[in-house]
């Protein structure tokens, strides 16, 4: 079973109407923490790790709701440069911009804006080339390194999955 937009939109808004603090879901290939109390993941110490398997239960389940673990938001990570993916020989050299985060990806500051960048466009080291919403937050994709605009991979107004190619350029 894999999320579906809708699915994580779900669980967003879920998270988002309640007081948890900290949680972490893990379906298929895809894992969502959210964490509203600031602590980085080196910080959670045990959090960083795995939970170790519950042993099985022979009883019957109980009747009670699960309680829901704690929510936030995922931390927003800088973008690393990433081998680009396979592909004619011409794009040897070019650097990925990954999405940082898992959100809607938008090309532009507001609707009906010009996008930040297009391609042929040459951007400067942090500099912004898009934004990423993620539970009403805009988070910004900034370029890895200067360069210029070669490829854009996605559209505006996509979700996008953490580490998902959004860029690539051709650094100057």
């Amino acid at each position: 079973m894999e999320l579906t937009h809708a699915d994580v939109a779900a669980l967003l808004d879920l998270i988002e109407r309640t007081d948890v603090e900290y949680l972490e879901v893990e379906v298929g290939g895809t894992r969502i923490v959210a964490d509203r109390s600031g602590a980085t993941v080196a910080a959670r110490g045990a959090a960083a790790a795995p939970a170790p398997a519950a042993p099985p239960n022979p009883g019957p389940a109980p009747a009670t709701a699960p309680v829901p673990a704690p929510p936030t938001a995922p931390p927003a990570a800088p973008p690393v440069a990433v081998p680009p993916p396979p592909g004619p020989a011409g794009d040897v050299g070019l650097v990925v911009v990954p999405a940082p985060m898992v959100g809607v990806f938008y090309r532009a500051p507001e609707p009906g804006a010009a996008p930040f960048v297009e391609i042929g466009i040459r951007v400067e080291e942090g500099s912004t080339m898009g934004l990423i919403e993620v539970m009403k937050m805009f988070n910004g994709v900034t370029a890895p390194v200067s360069g210029e605009v070669v490829e854009v991979l996605v559209d505006n107004d996509q979700f996008v999955e953490f580490g998902q190619p959004l860029f690539r350029l051709r650094p100057a």
